[in-house]
């Protein structure tokens, strides 16, 4: 019994040691697999076990579906026993037996089994035993047969090479083998002699396609049809799975490089995320490594600067960066000088004629007419007065509206203002010095307002006219007397020069 448990714990630690391998070897889906198998073997008989009793036992196995194979096996061992009084007894046997396996996981890293068979097993004593003397039916040598029933396991060391562990019982059905029979009938199955065996043995598988040892999602078959290496996850190194190439991505597993673009497959996909079977991600007319590497923009987005030209326009049509919002630093973006004014948006000023772009743009004039750049003076005929001081527009205490004497003495500027119509003026507001000062500051300034006001609505442009108010500084009179405190109160008109 102690015999017994020792090989059931042997068995469990090399279990779980093995089941630590992860190479996948043709376990299943497999032509032949031939293998050597070392056994220690306990006997199960009259005598008691002494020394070491072993059976060698080469075999080889066919597959006859994915859960069922058969195996053919001949071996042979010696069974060491001692008789009642200590002397030894040894059988030499040399089985032969045929046994169908059984595989409930069909798997390619393991492969657990049951199997039963039945076989012929040689036999012959020496020495026979002494004590009790041999009194059986049988021979000291002779033919039985037997049935092997058992479990057992293969675990992949590599593509083509397993390991196989097994335990088992073997039923002969003679119980002589030790050179003594009990003196039951030999009909008396359980008399029978038996022997148990716990075994370890390596084997060699041949031919069949249907594993994917290098765990790349193809099996051998699909790898050989495409030429990728069955050895090697990754067949060109682009740094995605030849199962990933071929099942997701749809790209090339033996060219590194599916469309050209010059990044690997693998950079394209876990990177850059670009397409690896487009060369062009974003369509944009740069290729994703020119995008990536040469311009450093960005190969999903068509516009990488958002200046309203795409990448490959900037870089092919018009040379300007395509980082770059502005590439010659006028402020005008590159799309709105390309595709609004027509402008170069490799120069700052285009027309050359000393003002940039987008000063022309904004003032009105053509960025495209170098004459037009600097704009001449305007000449003033000498009649028209340089500075009107309307005292007379008498605003009243805290007021700011125009009375109608206000208006007749605006009317006489009203009708220089129409004849010379390029004419620029300011409008400039003043207060007395009663109340506070911030107050009089707006207060000054409604009063030039309102001065603009009847002069637009008079006909003079409102960007002719510009309002200013000052408050109560600049006084022409004292603020001590109502007199001087009125003429305070005005508004002073005066030509702006060009």
């Amino acid at each position: 019994m102690k015999q017994k448990s020792t090989i059931v714990l042997v068995l469990v630690a090399l279990f779980l040691t093995i089941t630590t391998i992860t190479t996948n070897a043709q376990l299943n889906n497999y032509d032949l697999k031939l293998g050597l198998q070392g056994n220690y073997v306990g006997e199960w008989t009259e005598f008691e076990h002494d020394g070491i009793s072993y059976l060698i036992r080469p075999f080889m196995r066919y597959e006859l579906s994915s859960m069922f194979d058969i195996e053919l096996g001949v071996g042979y061992g010696t069974l060491s026993m001692k008789d009642y009084v200590g002397n030894s007894v040894t059988t030499s046997i040399i089985p032969a037996d045929a046994r169908v396996l059984f595989s409930p996981m069909v798997c390619d890293s393991w492969n657990p089994y049951l199997y039963v068979g039945f076989g012929v097993t040689y036999w012959s004593l020496d020495p026979a035993p002494i004590n009790p003397k041999s009194t059986g039916y049988g021979e000291d040598s002779q033919l039985d047969y037997y049935v092997p029933v058992g479990i057992g396991a293969e675990f992949a060391l590599s593509p083509n090479w397993l390991l196989d562990i097994s335990v088992g019982l073997n039923i002969v059905n003679d119980d002589y083998m030790n050179g003594y029979a009990t003196p039951n009938p030999p009909s008396d199955h359980n008399a029978y002699d038996k022997w148990w065996n716990a075994g370890v043995g390596i084997a060699y598988s041949f031919g069949g396609c249907e594993v994917d040892p290098d765990n790349d999602g193809l099996t051998n078959c699909e790898e050989e049809k495409l030429g990728t290496d069955s050895e090697n996850a990754d067949s060109d190194g682009d740094g995605l799975k030849d199962g990933e190439e071929v099942q997701k991505y749809n790209t090339d597993p033996l060219n590194a490089d599916s469309d050209g673009d010059g990044l690997k497959d693998g950079e394209e996909v876990n990177t850059y995320k670009t397409s690896p079977t487009k060369a062009d991600s974003d369509s944009d007319g740069l290729n994703d490594y020119e995008e990536v590497i040469t311009y450093k923009t960005d190969p999903l987005k068509v516009d990488t600067d958002g200046d309203g030209l795409n990448d490959g326009d900037e870089v092919n049509t018009y040379k300007t960066n395509p980082t770059k919002v502005d590439t010659d630093g006028d402020k005008l973006t590159d799309g709105e000088e390309v595709n609004k004014y027509k402008t170069n948006p490799l120069e700052a000023d285009t027309d050359k004629g000393s003002v940039n772009d987008f000063i022309e743009v904004n003032r009105g004039t053509n960025p495209l007419d170098a004459s037009d750049d600097i704009v001449k003076p305007v000449v003033v005929e000498p009649e028209i007065i340089d500075k009107v001081v309307i005292d007379d527009i008498n605003f009243e205490f805290d007021k700011n509206n125009l009375d109608k004497l206000d208006k007749n003495a605006l009317d006489k500027l009203l009708n220089q203002l129409n004849k010379y119509p390029s004419v620029k003026v300011s409008l400039t507001g003043y207060a007395d010095s009663v109340g506070p000062e911030a107050y009089n500051l707006k207060l000054s300034n409604r009063r030039a307002e309102s001065v603009k006001k009847y002069l637009v609505a008079n006909g003079i442009a409102a960007d002719r006219l510009i309002c200013d108010g000052k408050g109560e500084t600049n006084p022409v009179a004292s603020n001590k007397t109502k007199e001087g405190r009125a003429k305070n109160r005005r508004v002073e008109i005066e030509k702006i020069e060009n």
